[in-house]
């Protein structure tokens, strides 16, 4: 039997300092038969250069240049383009231990699965590991406990439910044909994986799990999750608006537990968009950024079950300040925390 050729998908844009890292992590992967689609979102450092001069050592690596369009864009022409029978996903930040490939696969084949998932650690720029997502789940799971377990708790967590890694397109082999004719949304900036991982695994009949972390998710003040955002209430609103637009693809068995969990979601993101908004605004602006805070608090039916402590103590604060619409108070706590 002919080994299955995998196809590593790496969208980058202005990642000079840390390609090489992400690269190198890849091309030393123990399963040999892979290719590496590089599509350079328009990068306007070094990024592109480097990878011309890597790519000239490993006839594996294709590089497709493409003019900035964001993350979804070239994630959806590295699946357009990927000849493998697998794919899989990894940001140009981030890096691999070099067994990723041929775990996952070998997982994936031995079990029969549609998905492979890993573990990741989560790490800063210096390498220093400052958190560990273990698999929620150490056995395999059929259609039904995917639904249950996995595509559930995508569109909105409730305290049992262990959804982390879940949402991440990275840390996971997808067999090609269960995501072929699934793209990310190109109007999300930012949650664009939650919405493709919900298509993906209701197109999947089996997923299995390796308990160990061989994916380094590096965190920094330039991801889009991690900087100021002034379409963050916008981008919030697209992933909630996508949830809704999904609920009809699972049975009308689940219709109210999803418009539940959805609900939950939207009230999570709101408490998260006003600490972000309440964070980066300068102190002329802090009136505007409350009257805001306040439309976005009255126009919506807020959920005080979000006051949850598993969310954090800062989070739980300011979901209580705005549940009695204390919203001075929530500026203070969000410039303090920071």
């Amino acid at each position: 039997m002919n080994a299955p050729l995998v196809s590593i998908i790496i969208p980058m844009y202005n990642s000079q300092d840390k390609i090489n890292k992400c690269i190198n992590s890849v091309v030393k992967q123990t399963y040999k038969k892979i290719e590496i689609l590089l599509v350079n979102d328009g990068s306007t450092d070094n990024s592109l250069s480097i990878c011309n001069d890597i790519a000239k050592a490993d006839n594996r690596i294709k590089i497709i240049d493409i003019e900035n369009q964001g993350v979804s864009v070239a994630r959806n022409i590295g699946i357009q383009q990927a000849k493998g029978d697998y794919i899989m996903f990894v940001d140009s930040d981030d890096y691999v231990e070099n067994t990723i490939v041929e775990k996952l696969l070998n997982n994936l084949i031995e079990n029969d699965a549609d998905i492979s998932q890993c573990g990741c650690n989560v790490a800063n720029n210096n390498g220093k590991i400052l958190k560990t997502y273990n698999v929620p789940y150490y056995n395999i799971l059929n259609r039904e406990e995917i639904i249950k377990k996995i595509v559930l708790p995508l569109f909105g967590k409730i305290k049992v439910d262990s959804v982390a890694i879940q949402g991440f397109c990275v840390c996971k082999l997808f067999k090609k044909d269960i995501i072929n004719n699934i793209r990310f949304n190109v109007e999300q900036r930012i949650y664009q994986d939650r919405c493709f991982n919900i298509d993906a695994y209701l197109n999947a009949q089996k997923t299995s799990f390796i308990d160990e972390q061989l994916y380094y998710y590096v965190v920094n003040s330039t991801s889009s999750t991690q900087r100021k955002r002034d379409d963050i209430w916008k981008q919030c609103t697209i992933l909630i608006d996508a949830l809704n637009s999904r609920i009809g693809l699972l049975s009308g068995d689940f219709n109210s537990e999803l418009k539940s969990r959805i609900h939950k979601t939207a009230s999570t993101r709101l408490v998260y968009v006003t600490r972000h908004i309440f964070k980066y605004q300068s102190e002329k602006g802090i009136l505007n950024a409350v009257r805001f805070v306040k439309q976005m608090r009255q126009n919506f039916m807020f959920d005080k079950g979000v006051l949850n402590p598993d969310l954090g103590f800062v989070f739980s604060v300011l979901s209580k300040l705005l549940h009695y619409r204390l919203y001075f108070l929530a500026v203070l706590v969000s410039k303090i925390a920071g």
